[in-house]
């Protein structure tokens, strides 16, 4: 957690929140998590600014002994959805990138993995702060039309 990527021509620096590494270093993953509150919505502008970073962590992987072979994954998880446009970029930037996959996660799906890992903490407080707060369904009371 909280690795530091740093581009060696550019100097560019980008935080890596999470860094899973794979059996023998074949294969890394870096994951930026963007926690949501409550109802929140992950914004089209966060994944702009999200893939601007892969770059430099890209870089960083190419340079670095032991990742230098590995199979090389950005993920970017939410504990929010994704906007319709947000998710529109991210599927056309999936599509566009050969070299480095690109992956995303948004509250449920989070939430599923949790419940598949039998990650009994994680889970409660994913419902507890953020699935089932009651500040969760205030946007969507709000968006309904409310008749008298």
């Amino acid at each position: 957690m909280g690795v530091k990527a740093i581009d060696p021509q550019s100097s560019k620096i980008a935080d890596i929140d999470v860094q899973k590494v794979t059996y023998q270093n074949a294969a890394v993953v870096a994951i930026e998590c963007k926690g949501k509150e409550p109802g929140g919505i992950l914004q089209k502008v966060e994944v702009e600014e999200w893939l601007r970073k892969t770059g430099t962590m890209r870089a960083h992987y190419r340079e670095h002994p032991e990742f230098r072979e590995a199979k090389v994954t950005f993920e970017l998880w939410t504990s929010g959805t994704i906007h319709a446009d947000a998710l529109d970029l991210l599927e056309s930037e999936k599509a566009r990138r050969t070299k480095t996959e690109i992956n995303w996660k948004d509250g449920k799906a989070v939430l599923e993995l949790a419940k598949a890992g039998k990650e009994k903490s994680i889970t409660d407080a994913l419902k507890e702060h953020f699935m089932q707060h009651p500040l969760s369904k205030v946007e969507s009371e709000l968006a309904a039309p409310h008749t008298q």
